[in-house]
């Protein structure tokens, strides 16, 4: 890492306002001046908001923020889980098969004819 972008990082954390994002090369990535509570400094986080492909913008509203690298690690361990991810396939295959009812049951709508 070069010593430009750690300088970047501490004038963010040293001067930058509650909040505020500094972009990073990777879509969906930046990282966010968090502000202190309760007596604590703020501090550096990354947010992680996946960018969709086709429409250019967020997945989600919300970002996951993490800290350190131990939070990294800890949610790369839960995402690599092969039961997370037999887990993801059920949900998936529910999610599909109730928007395909919800298709069915509004396509049978009755109307009434006047």
């Amino acid at each position: 890492m070069s010593s430009d972008t750690i300088n970047k990082l501490k004038k963010l954390l040293e001067t930058g306002k509650d909040w505020a994002e500094l972009k990073t090369p990777v879509p969906g990535v930046v990282v966010v001046k968090l502000p202190g509570r309760r007596g604590s400094p703020g501090r550096l986080a990354i947010a992680l908001n996946p960018i969709d492909p086709e429409t250019k913008k967020p997945i989600k509203r919300k970002s996951l923020y993490l800290l350190s690298s131990k939070d990294y690690e800890a949610f790369l361990n839960l995402f690599e889980n092969p039961k997370t991810e037999t887990l993801f396939s059920m949900i998936d295959q529910i999610n599909i098969e109730a928007a395909e009812k919800a298709k069915e049951e509004e396509d049978e709508e009755e109307i009434l004819e006047l």
